[in-house]
């Protein structure tokens, strides 16, 4: 009897179990019935699917019947709807859900008469918590450093270095579960899947910030702000992500610069142009008469006497002589403050389009940052809101 009872879908040597090894003996009943009670050990092969894993559920078929009689000489019959799973003991990975049986009647191309089987189907759920907190939580962890880098300032040189870093942490950490992961091809795991978004994430995220330290860096003499950065960055994004409007603010302090005019000022009948500059610089058009060491005390007041005395050729030529070289060094002077005047606007325009730059950049750090904030939080929700990964929670 035993070696006619076979398990189909063994995964060993033998079909049945190793019931040849025990010598048991069956029971027969007044009745015509009999039972065979074996202790058998099972190992069976099992399609796994694992789509959904770590929340994944299995079925895994037993199969049951005779290897030789048809239903004509052996009819077989499942006196319950399920196994006894009352002696099962639980176990740490797998939760059993059911064991529902079900008889078959199978017509195979050897036989008339149909031939039976028992098939017990194996309903087991995967338990999560295990590869939640050791995977998915230190990923999420990971994760979170890549959005903690857009709060750090440009200047501090360290948003390229975390990035780089927590890329680096995310390939070794992917590297350490590979083991865990089932190695199939047949699909890609829930749990590969947040891996691979995850670090494209952060690949991405050490791309956009790159470009935001260009943006920061960026030298307004060699590249002037393109109008499109003005008109999108400065002016739309700003006002999205609660900047005020950056262009109206730069161009009212280009409004309130004081412009360039010109002035007539005149020295003793000789007129010269004097370029305005800002208040604190600008200059009294008090008269001076300059000193010279090698002139003697009545050169050096010539400027000083009475007109009623200065009426004589000599003392008008000194006084010329005089006038002129005042107007002349007072020309130089005007003429290298003005130098240095317009040194400093142009400093100061260089500065305010360098901050320009600047400030686009933060622009830029902070729409990456709810960017990447949402893209995160829609890759999660699309990977684990599954009927599957639900159900389990």
């Amino acid at each position: 009897m035993s070696q006619h009872f076979v398990f189909y879908n063994s995964a060993e040597d033998g079909y049945a179990g190793g019931t040849e090894k025990y010598k048991t003996q069956v029971i027969l009943n007044h009745d015509g019935s009999n039972h065979w009670l074996s202790p058998a050990q099972l190992t069976s092969t099992c399609k796994i699917n694992v789509k959904y894993f770590p929340f994944d559920r299995q079925k895994c078929p037993l199969k049951f019947g005779s290897w030789t009689y048809a239903g004509n000489k052996l009819t077989m019959t499942s006196t319950s709807d399920s196994a006894d799973t009352s002696m099962f003991l639980p176990n740490g990975e797998w939760h059993l859900i059911s064991m529902p049986a079900k008889l078959n009647k199978v017509f195979y191309p050897c036989c008339e008469d149909p031939i039976y089987d028992v098939t017990l189907t194996l309903n087991i759920k995967r338990k999560p918590l295990y590869y939640v907190f050791n995977l998915i939580v230190p990923c999420a962890l990971i994760a979170t450093l890549t959005l903690i880098k857009y709060f750090l300032p440009p200047e501090s040189g360290e948003k390229v270095g975390l990035g780089i870093t927590v890329l680096l942490a995310m390939t070794v950490f992917l590297l350490l579960v590979a083991d865990t992961l089932p190695s199939t091809s047949d699909s890609i795991p829930l749990l590969g899947q947040y891996f691979i978004v995850t670090m494209f994430d952060t690949a991405f995220s050490l791309v956009a910030t790159c470009g935001i330290l260009i943006f920061f860096h960026r030298n307004p003499s060699t590249h002037p702000m393109p109008r499109w950065v003005r008109v999108v960055v400065l002016g739309y994004m700003a006002r999205v992500f609660c900047f005020k409007d950056l262009n109206e603010d730069l161009e009212m302090k280009v409004a309130l610069q004081p412009p360039r005019r010109k002035s007539i000022d005149s020295l003793n009948g000789v007129e010269f142009e004097l370029q305005t500059l800002p208040k604190e610089q600008e200059f009294d058009n008090t008269k001076y008469c300059y000193e010279e060491e090698e002139e003697d005390e009545e050169e050096e007041s010539i400027c000083s006497l009475p007109p009623s005395m200065m009426n004589t050729p000599v003392l008008r030529r000194k006084r010329y002589k005089n006038c002129m070289e005042q107007i002349e060094c007072t020309e130089k002077i005007l003429e290298g403050v003005n130098v240095l005047a317009d040194d400093v606007r142009a400093r100061q325009e260089e500065e305010r389009l360098r901050e320009e730059w600047r400030i686009a950049a933060l622009v830029l750090d902070r729409v990456f940052f709810w960017f990447f904030l949402f893209t995160t939080l829609l890759c999660s929700f699309l990977i684990f809101y599954r009927d599957a990964v639900t159900g389990d929670l």
